[in-house]
């Protein structure tokens, strides 16, 4: 599995749908799904998953992992490609006329979704976590920043290199195999230029 897979203007096509943007998580967070688990797994799930199942394939974001026999048909076990999706900035720059509204399409249905989800496991996690005085609460925070260009390219580089370590040290929790040792945790992430007046 890549590290990091950025997303193309087809890709976000592939990923616009809310759907799809969930099972991806999923799968990113879980390895190997069948379709038969990707409905059990996602509360309201399309009662067909394979259709987005073979959308996500088709656009290179998943693949086969594998072929299990099961009552009499082969049932299909598919992991994510990457550990890490991310927009490629080169795909993102090069857009013009209606390819840019496109790109631009797709980026904010795939922002919006994900923050709508962020914001639905956020709520769960206060529920959770503030009726429990021993746990700590999420940590939230937004802020607008006003710095010079050199050093937002800075911190947004030192933000890259940070999300690039927190892929790694999710590599390693995968590969530990003993339940209970890796806890899950969301990190939501948007860092863009404000059109302030």
């Amino acid at each position: 599995m890549e590290p990091i897979h950025f997303l193309s203007a087809s890709d976000l096509k592939a990923v616009s749908h809310p759907v799809r943007q969930r099972i991806l998580a999923l799968m990113v967070r879980r390895g190997e799904l069948s379709g038969r688990e990707v409905v059990e797994l996602l509360p309201g799930a399309p009662a067909n998953p394979y259709y987005h199942l073979g959308v996500l394939r088709e656009a290179g974001l998943i693949r086969v992992a594998r072929r299990e026999k099961r009552r009499g048909s082969q049932e299909k076990y598919y992991a994510p490609v990457a550990r890490t999706f991310s927009m490629d900035p080169g795909e993102l720059v090069s857009g013009r006329g209606s390819r840019a509204a496109e790109l631009r399409r797709g980026i904010l249905s795939v922002a919006r979704n994900g923050a709508e989800e962020a914001l639905g496991g956020l709520a769960r996690a206060l529920e959770r976590d503030l009726a429990d005085p021993e746990r700590d609460p999420p940590f939230v925070n937004l802020c607008t920043l006003r710095i010079r260009a050199g050093r937002a390219e800075e911190l947004r580089l030192r933000l890259k290199a940070w999300v690039e370590d927190a892929v790694e040290a999710g590599r390693e929790c995968a590969g530990a195999g003993e339940p209970g040792t890796c806890v899950d945790f969301t990190f939501y992430q948007l860092f863009f230029r404000a059109g302030l007046a």
